[in-house]
């Protein structure tokens, strides 16, 4: 399933999982006529789209962002699939017949890739529960009539596909023989453009191409190679990074799909190397990694899938999504830290994404998992005129800090942790530290009876988290020393830890000399050595 690429989107639909069936159900109609409404070449603001799918104005700044109308249309199409499948009406209770993709493929005489293709056109869809009991993507008689109509043209072509005359290869020759002369397009990329101008598939294109150059004796495509430069290659990753598909970056840099993702690897590669997975150790991770490690990610899809969001998680279902959040990251670590020293790049890289690549999927359940928890916590600390949408968003950024401290190996729930170190959070951010004590002291005793730790060595836990830099950091550096600090000693909450900037480069950011730059560095760091101990000062100038 893809991925809902505008955070505040998919906000949204996390938003959804709490509304009522009906409330559901009007927003998916909501959200599906929307789609109808959008050009996929104009700027769409956020506000204009929280409007159409929920009947209310969003507050913020972010309501002003604007999305561009192509990601938009990706990210409702995905929006709607989710979302129906919160509702997943049984087909028994739509009017007309409800087609699954292969039906629908069966009675027209095309290929499922045809359907697909007649998606990202607007053929609605969304998932259904049908007789066998399985939720299955599905199309209604309603709405492949509106498709059809509307698409009358491209859906008799694909319906009765017949031979090419001579007039429509020539049409087709033309045009590759155009793209060749500007030598903007590699002969894959060509291809795929032709097919799409012409509504012929890319097979059809492919091989009148090659029947002509056997024929003629003439290469239309030269194989010409070109190594991109080092900005190039920069800009490439970037452009990937913010969205952009392999198919547009092969047409703008004249590459071919597998060298664009070489050039991507080499630097997810580097960025691997420059940095460190951090992760809750456990004795029990050697032994697993060493006897059953590839059972245990072999078994990680089933796992996952097995459980279930709305119904909440178990203590048993916690200790052991934790267990494997971290052991995943430990094996990532420790294939990383065996690249250093032997070199292995390639052979392991696709591996290590893997295991971030699942890690990264247990934090998203369990973020999903506690969303009521967060939505409970804001709700009780909401000050009158507050958001509680704001609050919201601060208290995942709590529940994703809680996480990677959280060790599963003592045994208490999360859940209990979350809710402490949340509502720490919203107080401190109301500027009312001591407002805390009141707030969660039941919290608090609950906290060290399910810690099973003694008082003593509870409050020093809790003292700690007190005193934590972050919070220090926060409450005594102005804006420009924390982004000093912060890019200098490399202090992040992400799975990898980069290494800290130099104090050139922070320089060029702020447009400072390096000496100002480590002027100002000085004078936070002195404000910092009065409110830390020598331990925790160390650990920042490590």
């Amino acid at each position: 399933m893809a991925d809902i690429s505008n955070k505040h989107i998919a906000g949204l639909l996390n938003q959804m999982r709490f509304a009522t069936e009906s409330q559901k159900s009007k927003q998916l109609d909501a959200a599906e006529g929307l789609l109808k409404l959008l050009d996929e070449d104009r700027e769409y603001p956020l506000e204009f789209v929280c409007y159409h799918i929920t009947g209310f104005r969003p507050k913020g700044e972010w309501a002003q962002d604007t999305i561009h109308g192509n990601d938009l249309i990706n990210d409702l199409r995905e929006f709607v699939t989710r979302l129906s499948e919160l509702v997943c009406r049984d087909v028994s209770e739509v009017d007309g017949k409800v087609y699954s993709i292969n039906e629908l493929a069966e009675k027209l005489g095309v290929a499922t890739k045809t359907i697909n293709r007649w998606r990202k056109r607007g053929l609605m869809s969304r998932k259904y529960l049908f007789a066998d009991g399985k939720k299955r993507l599905g199309f209604s008689q309603a709405s492949w009539a509106e498709f059809e109509n509307g698409n009358r043209d491209t859906v008799d072509r694909a319906k009765g596909f017949s031979q090419l005359n001579e007039q429509q290869r020539g049409e087709i020759i033309s045009a590759a023989r155009a793209i060749a002369a500007k030598g903007e397009m590699r002969r894959r990329t060509a291809i795929d453009d032709i097919a799409k101008r012409t509504g012929r598939a890319r097979e059809t294109v492919r091989y009148t191409l090659i029947n002509y150059e056997d024929q003629s004796g003439r290469k239309i495509f030269q194989n010409v190679r070109t190594r991109l430069g080092a900005k190039d290659c920069v800009l490439l990753y970037k452009s990937y990074a913010s969205g952009a598909s392999a198919t547009d970056l092969m047409k703008k840099f004249g590459k071919s799909k597998s060298a664009i993702y070489r050039i991507i690897n080499q630097k997810r590669l580097r960025d691997l190397l420059s940095g460190k997975i951090e992760f809750i150790p456990s004795d029990e991770f050697k032994a697993l990694a060493e006897n059953s490690e590839t059972a245990k990610i072999q078994e990680f899809d089933n796992y996952l899938g097995g459980l279930s969001i709305t119904t909440g998680l178990t203590r048993a279902q916690e200790m052991e999504l934790f267990r494997r959040y971290n052991f995943l990251k430990y094996c990532a670590s420790t294939a990383l830290d065996k690249m250093r020293e032997v070199k292995s790049r390639s052979s392991v890289i696709k591996e290590i994404e893997r295991w971030l690549e699942q890690a990264g999927r247990i934090q998203k359940f369990i973020i999903e998992a506690n969303q009521g928890l967060v939505v409970s916590i804001a709700s009780k600390h909401s000050p009158a005129g507050a958001s509680v949408a704001d609050l919201v968003s601060e208290g995942n950024l709590s529940l994703m800090r809680a996480m990677e401290k959280f060790d599963y190996g003592r045994g208490y729930r999360f859940s209990t942790y979350a809710t402490w170190a949340i509502a720490k959070d919203f107080a401190r951010k109301a500027g009312a530290e001591a407002k805390i004590e009141k707030a969660v002291s039941d919290d608090m005793e609950n906290v060290q009876k399910n810690l099973r730790i003694s008082d003593a060595s509870g409050a020093a836990v809790l003292e700690k988290a007190k005193r934590s830099l972050e919070q220090v950091i926060r409450e005594n550096l102005d804006e420009r020393e924390q982004y000093i600090i912060r890019q200098h000693f490399a202090l992040s909450d992400s799975v990898i830890r980069k290494k800290g900037a130099s104090l050139k480069h922070i320089g060029e950011q702020l447009n400072l000399s390096k000496e100002r730059v480590r002027q100002i560095e000085l004078e936070a760091l002195a404000k910092l050595r009065h409110c830390l101990s020598e331990e925790e000062f160390g650990m920042l100038t490590a």
